[in-house]
């Protein structure tokens, strides 16, 4: 599961582009797409008050399933860019992969 966050709690609508490349299993060893598109973060929020104030306390999310993608690339070494395309967004993304047997999760962070 590739999961995203904006950093920026005070947007209200946000979008990300999303290009996941493969490992080309030819001679070349050539990186290929094999995803390239956006997606929008969504919350469903809450609020606080602090001081009289009101806060939003739940960022702008998206969680997108990466199964399908695995396939599309036959086994090979994936790299993923996340990229905003909301001007002024800053984003957070990593994979986590769940062992469902076990419960055991695994987190691939931004090197």
């Amino acid at each position: 599961m590739l999961r995203t966050y904006s950093l920026d709690l005070n947007m209200s609508e946000a979008a990300v582009r999303i290009v996941v490349m493969a490992k080309d299993a030819g001679p070349s060893f050539q990186w290929k797409s094999v995803v390239d598109r956006t997606i929008e973060l969504t919350v469903q929020q809450k609020f606080t008050d602090l001081g009289g104030q009101s806060f939003a306390i739940r960022p702008l999310a998206a969680e997108t399933p990466l199964g399908d993608i695995g396939s599309a690339a036959d086994g090979a070494p994936l790299l993923i860019s996340v990229t905003p395309v909301t001007p002024g967004l800053h984003i957070w993304a990593f994979v986590s992969q769940t062992n469902n047997a076990t419960n055991e999760v695994q987190l691939f962070l931004p090197e």
